[in-house]
């Protein structure tokens, strides 16, 4: 069985989102609302004084597999600010960020790792 969002990043390393997640309130969010995208990263794609919005790497209502993502946006993140994602020389790419993992499952949803952080300023 698939696990909650927050399991998920903690079996996979992905400690530095999980705890943005956890100090936002969107614990259970992301672990319970039905049909979550979720666009994480690597812990040392960020320093440790720089600072994201995680609602910006969130997608509600949509279950996004990478194959129903490609080319068919764009989409509003929860922050609401445009996600664009292309295929293009042989990788997947979010408003120009590349996908380094994708289709990790996860009990509501699906979460793919980007190579660096999403930033508004990249829209």
């Amino acid at each position: 069985m698939p696990n909650p969002f927050t399991s998920t990043l903690t079996s996979l390393d992905l400690t530095t989102f999980r705890d943005a997640v956890v100090a936002a309130g969107l614990e259970e969010k992301l672990n319970d609302t039905p049909a979550m995208t979720i666009f994480t990263f690597a812990n040392d794609a960020i320093s440790s004084d720089e600072t994201f919005n995680v609602n910006e790497h969130t997608i509600t209502n949509l279950l996004g597999y990478s194959p129903e993502l490609v080319d068919t946006g764009p989409f509003t993140s929860d922050a609401g600010t445009k996600i664009t994602v292309i295929f293009s020389g042989g990788s997947i790419f979010v408003n120009g960020i590349r996908i380094v993992k994708t289709d990790i499952i996860m009990k509501n949803g699906v979460v793919h790792q980007l190579e660096k952080v999403k930033r508004a300023s990249y829209f």
